[in-house]
């Protein structure tokens, strides 16, 4: 999680992998950097499914590890048939 206070970015209470950063915890300035360019990134329609679907499969299997990209691609087609 980033919180961004004027043109500071900092991490709040975030776990990358084994390193752990506690609220107030400057994010280094490349990192920072690339945050900002990522933020004006507009994602077309074709871009922007499969990224929900592997949001959503990456949510659905930290809960459930039987899940299957299967599941996900079935509930997103129902989703678009309504």
């Amino acid at each position: 999680m980033f919180l961004v206070s004027g043109s500071n970015v900092v991490f709040q209470n975030f776990r990358l992998g084994n390193m752990s950063f506690q609220g107030g915890t400057p994010v280094p300035k490349e990192l920072g950097e690339l945050i900002e360019m990522a933020r004006t990134i507009r994602m077309t329609p074709e871009q922007a499914e499969p990224q929900r679907r592997s949001f959503a499969y990456g949510n659905v299997k930290i809960e459930n590890d039987s899940i299957t990209w299967e599941m996900i691609h079935r509930a997103a087609e129902g989703l678009e048939e309504r």
